[in-house]
């Protein structure tokens, strides 16, 4: 299976979005916002599996007789930090193309560290020009 970039960022989006709903360290969130995504089930269990292992969330993701499983706990420090550097459509359009340039579009190591290299490059532009 192939990982999808814009099902990662859009899981991390929806998180984001429904932190408030934590009950006892478990979000059950997939159920609320993740079937209007446009993902598809094997996507978004497959970005939530990867998204554990690289330490992005905190959680479990598997596949279940009635569908897929999500306990979702929390994000991690990482993956705020990812969602910030690609949260603005434009910075993670740009990340999405420096991880195609350098022939890993879909590789979550690259693309974390393409989008701190995005929005670096972007801080370096604005401190040049005084506009702070």
């Amino acid at each position: 299976m192939k990982l999808n970039p814009d099902c990662i960022r859009a899981i991390l989006l929806c998180l984001e979005e429904n932190q408030g709903m934590v009950s006892e360290r478990v979000q059950h969130i997939m159920l609320h916002c993740m079937p209007d995504l446009g993902f598809s089930q094997e996507d978004m269990i497959y970005s939530t599996i990867k998204m554990i292992e690289r330490g992005l969330i905190e959680g479990k993701a598997r596949y279940s007789f009635g569908g897929a499983a999500y306990e979702i706990a929390d994000i991690t420090l990482a993956g705020h930090e990812f969602l910030a550097n690609i949260h603005n459509e434009q910075n993670w359009n740009k990340t999405k193309e420096v991880a195609a340039k350098v022939g890993a579009p879909r590789s979550l190591s690259i693309l974390t560290a393409a989008a701190e290299g995005v929005t670096k490059g972007i801080l370096k532009t604005v401190l040049d020009m005084g506009n702070y």
